[in-house]
């Protein structure tokens, strides 16, 4: 019986500070729906003479950005245009002072909602990064090139929300910013 209240007792302690213990761990987790990306999209969504389009007729997307201190991305979060959910498009992340590519992904997406892949990355704060999205399909045509963007020809970059910074779009779409979603890590807790 003793041997009982003894083993009770040790796993009571055991759970007690290992309770204890996660109270001062934090909790990460990828915020999907309201984070720094929706937030300045929205931002330029809602400024005069703002228009959610598909752009022009161009093999690669993408614009530029930076972030106001370290964090760690997620994931990244893109559309198809109607009708292209079979068409594999090319996602990089580049350092733009030096072109390196730190990270790279080839996926098919949704024409329907946003999917959502993995793309786990730590971005450095003052680094000027440059994501593009690139038709890597075999029927590269109009359609497949056509890109879901929120433009406004009167804007002025950067635009910033929280810690993320849009430096500009890219060509053929320079006043304009595609719909490549970035997901970072919060805590919660």
């Amino acid at each position: 019986m003793k041997k009982i209240l003894l083993a009770s007792c040790l796993l009571g302690l055991t759970a007690l500070y290992s309770c204890d213990d996660m109270d001062d761990k934090q909790l990460s987790v990828c915020n999907y729906e309201s984070n720094d990306y929706t937030q300045v999209m929205d931002s330029l969504a809602s400024l005069p003479y703002s228009v959610q389009t598909l752009g022009a007729d161009a093999v690669t997307y993408g614009y530029g950005f930076k972030v106001e201190k370290d964090i760690k991305m997620c994931g990244i979060g893109f559309q198809s245009s109607l009708g292209n959910a079979n068409t594999p498009y090319k996602i990089t992340i580049e350092n733009q002072a030096n072109n390196a590519v730190l990270m790279e992904l080839t996926q098919t997406f949704s024409d329907t909602t946003i999917t959502y892949v993995n793309a786990p990355l730590v971005l450095r704060n003052k680094i000027n990064y440059i994501i593009k999205r690139t038709n890597v399909s075999e029927d590269i045509n109009s359609n497949t090139n056509s890109s879901w963007i929120v433009k406004n020809d009167s804007v002025t970059f950067p635009i910033s929300k929280g810690n993320l910074i849009l430096t500009g779009g890219l060509a053929p779409e320079i006043q304009s910013v595609p719909k490549i979603k970035l997901v970072f890590e919060e805590v919660v807790r």
